[in-house]
């Protein structure tokens, strides 16, 4: 396998993931958050198109994906508080359930990149052992007839 189709090969499983539903359990109300945040702050700052912002809408929380819950907690932890809460005293308990949630959704994320980069170099070792010949008989020697 060579480098680049050994990148292509990590770059489609790096879509899939980013576009594969979320299986935890995501926060009561994270989706009215977005939406009441996407009605303060303009659209040049957030930067997600309309058509993204149609496609997270209409979903339940069931089927957000990586993608869409990463627009999520950036305009979400991007929005200042008192547009969701009407005091400290509510926003606090609320903010902490949500700071929790997102250190469990990076660790997610963090194992799937550790598990591709994992995936990267036994690729490249194999492709290394395979170009330069040396792989070949240690791969095979191993097997049994």
């Amino acid at each position: 396998m060579q480098q680049n189709e050994i990148e292509q090969q990590l770059r489609e499983d790096h879509e899939k993931f980013l576009n594969e539903p979320y299986r935890k359990n995501i926060p009561d109300g994270l989706l009215e958050r977005f939406e009441k945040a996407l009605m303060v702050v303009p659209p040049q700052a957030h930067g997600i198109n309309f058509s993204k912002v149609k496609s997270i809408i209409s979903k339940e929380d069931s089927e957000l994906t990586i993608s869409d819950l990463n627009d999520i907690i950036k305009l979400v932890f991007n929005t200042p508080p008192q547009v969701f809460y009407d005091s400290l005293f509510d926003a606090i308990p609320e903010q902490i359930k949500l700071e929790k949630f997102v250190i469990t959704f990076q660790f997610h994320i963090k194992d799937f990149t550790d598990k591709l980069n994992q995936k990267r170099t036994r690729l490249a070792s194999l492709s290394s052992g395979l170009l330069n010949g040396n792989g070949m008989r240690s791969i095979s020697s191993n097997r049994d007839y």
